[in-house]
């Protein structure tokens, strides 16, 4: 049955569609190799860069994208009623809406351990259903926000997709460093990102196609005068 699903059901752009699966196989590679030597590795550290690492985690904090996008919207269709920006500016509030709603969903029924949890009571895996914020690793919020965000961004505006992802990567590595995940959840949690972004824009594109088929098939022409 498979088979017959038309691949671009499944991403917007093949741009995105190549990171995604890169983010994929990178968070497996992680998940075996790196996790736990890295967060070991920079443990001692963690305090050095405490001030910064907090404001570049504070500027993916999801609420804050959520209050920015709201406004965004309501300025772009109520106040000056701009149609130039109203779609883009749902189709943003709308991908963040998502996914904020996944993290909140799968982070308990996930159930993975923490970094600081790692190196204070050495507990590592997953448990499943768990509503301790010890055991909430995966998925990570800020950078769920943080790649969300980004494609939506490189969706609407090619011209800077390698400026929004880069810029989403590399403030979502703050979450590593202050402790609170794992690199296997940062590449993971991109990639779902990624996804839930390219969905909304495919389901509002189509939405938004048939409207204008419609009103186009709706119009009545008058005949020319001979």
């Amino acid at each position: 049955m498979f088979l017959f699903i038309k691949p671009k059901l499944f991403y917007a752009t093949p741009f995105l569609a190549r990171v995604s699966i890169g983010f994929v196989l990178a968070a497996v590679f992680c998940y075996f190799f790196v996790d736990f030597p890295l967060i070991e590795e920079i443990a001692p550290y963690r305090k050095i860069f405490r001030t910064p690492l907090k404001l570049a985690s504070f500027l993916i904090f999801p609420p804050l994208y959520l209050f920015i996008g709201a406004g965004a919207f309501i300025w772009a269709r109520f106040l000056c009623k701009n149609k130039q920006w109203t779609l883009p500016s749902f189709e943003m509030i709308t991908a963040q809406a998502l996914s904020v709603a996944f993290v909140r969903v799968f982070k308990v029924i996930i159930g993975r351990a923490r970094p600081e949890s790692f190196l204070s009571r050495d507990l590592i895996g997953f448990e499943f259903f768990s509503s301790s914020h010890h055991f909430h690793s995966l998925p990570s919020g800020h950078t769920m926000a943080a790649f969300t965000l980004a494609a939506s961004i490189a969706l609407l505006f090619p011209r800077f997709r390698y400026l929004s992802l880069t810029l989403a990567f590399l403030f979502s590595l703050s979450r590593i460093y202050l402790l609170d995940h794992f690199p296997s959840d940062l590449f993971a949690t991109g990639a779902i990102g990624i996804f839930i972004a390219q969905m909304v824009h495919i389901v509002l594109q189509k939405i938004t196609d048939r409207n204008h088929e419609r009103q186009f098939n709706g119009k009545t022409f008058a005949p020319r005068n001979s």
